[in-house]
């Protein structure tokens, strides 16, 4: 497996924000259910160019957030 990490578009921010649901106790992650970090997280001049796409080809599988501490 080779992975890629891209800087995060909108349109990825979005998809993750909507589409990816989790189950159970894991529900806590769904972007919707906290107003607060979902707003931050689509609004790329609050999200900045911290956050990145994992990409398995041109599949979106994973983001992570990189600040340099």
């Amino acid at each position: 497996m080779t992975y890629t990490y891209l800087p995060l578009t909108q349109r990825q921010a979005e998809q993750i924000a909507y589409d990816w649901k989790y189950e159970g106790d894991f529900a806590f992650y769904d972007m919707p259910n906290d107003q607060e970090d979902l707003a931050e997280f689509l609004d790329p001049d609050k999200r900045t160019e911290h956050y990145y796409a994992v990409m398995d080809g041109t599949q979106l599988i994973g983001f992570f957030v990189f600040e340099p501490g």
